[in-house]
């Protein structure tokens, strides 16, 4: 597997991030609703650290994809189809 991007698939790095990124928000996720459940302070205090430590991916993430080609859609899938999916990711980098 390549390191960077080609125009057929995603590279490691791109993957490694997202994956990482995946895992740590469903962290997040489940360590939100036992704070609420358990009341404790080291949750919190785990949840805090996760979520500051997102933010620094993001960047890599926007920049690394900055500097690398995005692979593209089959030339079979309709505009309409591509500009939903564009619209969708833009919007999951601004939840992030």
């Amino acid at each position: 597997m390549a390191i960077k991007n080609t125009t057929d698939v995603y590279g490691a790095v791109a993957q490694f991030i997202h994956w990482l990124m995946a895992i740590m928000i469903i962290v997040l996720l489940i360590l939100e609703l036992s704070i609420e459940a358990f009341q404790t302070p080291i949750l919190y205090k785990i949840h805090k650290t996760i979520g500051f430590s997102i933010l620094p991916l993001v960047i890599i993430r926007l920049l690394w994809s900055l500097y690398n080609k995005t692979p593209g859609y089959s030339g079979s899938m309709p505009k309409g189809t591509v500009l939903y999916i564009h619209s969708f990711h833009y919007i999951l980098y601004v939840i992030m």
